[in-house]
């Protein structure tokens, strides 16, 4: 005995264990074997790592709070997590699931029920508590919000309603913006909207490929539709391919 309350286990002149009045050192590490005698789990501590080690080919590893699992491994190296996993906000610099390696790179919750996602630690995606999906990031000149199916007006339904949310002032906002394909392969046709209309069973009162509301008033001049294509060969600001006749409610100008 070294000290007063202190009791120690010594093999080959080395101490390997001590126990005293507040804890148990062991020097070394700690083996475990399972009812068999077989080596089955080591806890060991070097000068800057602490091991949990299961050891066998066949052994799994398992973390349980009052009988029930928690975390659990398998001899093939899996990692099951069996309960919630909570982790701190973070930011998009420092997103609270970051990736290995790439600390700036993960999901982050940069509000309350609000979870975004970040590269390069800069926001990317947000979705918020209202169900809206933002792309862009705050700031961003591409920073709109949509709902894929939501519903608007006397029970009618939208596939994705976009929303820009521009907290400074902008010289233009487009909502839906189709960038030039910069590919360089050969196209046949290029659509940058295309409207297929509705194959499915029952009956469609109007089906329409583009409508204007009747409240689309806000502007000192306002336009239903702007195509600005210059004159030259296979050019046409408007063309209408099809046989059926076209109708103009209101006056026809030309200039």
């Amino acid at each position: 005995s070294p000290a007063a309350d202190t009791f120690t286990i010594e093999a080959a002149g080395v101490e390997r264990l001590r126990v005293d009045a507040a804890k148990i050192h062991a020097k070394t590490y700690v083996d475990f074997f399972d009812p068999a005698g077989d080596l089955s789990g080591r806890l060991q501590a070097t000068a800057t790592t602490f091991f949990v080690q299961v050891l066998g080919a066949s052994r799994n590893f398992v973390i349980r709070q009052n009988g029930v699992d928690v975390l659990t491994t398998t001899n093939t190296h899996d990692v099951n997590i069996w309960q919630s996993i909570r982790a701190a906000s973070g930011s998009a610099s420092a997103p609270g699931f970051a990736i290995r390696g790439d600390e700036d790179t993960g999901i982050f919750s940069p509000a309350s029920d609000t979870w975004a996602v970040s590269t390069g630690g800069v926001e990317r995606l947000r979705v918020r508590a209202d169900g809206c999906v933002g792309v862009g990031g705050p700031g961003s000149r591409y920073e709109a919000f949509g709902v894929y199916n939501a519903t608007v007006g006397s029970g009618g339904h939208v596939g994705l309603a976009v929303k820009p949310e521009i907290a400074a002032e902008a010289t233009s906002i487009s909502n839906v913006w189709s960038q030039p394909n910069t590919s360089g392969a050969a196209v046949g046709d290029l659509y940058c909207f295309r409207a297929e209309g509705h194959t499915g069973g029952g009956t469609v009162g109007r089906a329409v490929g583009l409508y204007v509301v009747p409240t689309f008033t806000h502007g000192t001049t306002n336009y239903g539709v702007i195509s600005n294509i210059p004159a030259g060969t296979g050019r046409w600001n408007v063309y209408c391919e099809g046989t059926a006749p076209n109708y103009f409610a209101g006056q026809v100008q030309t200039g």
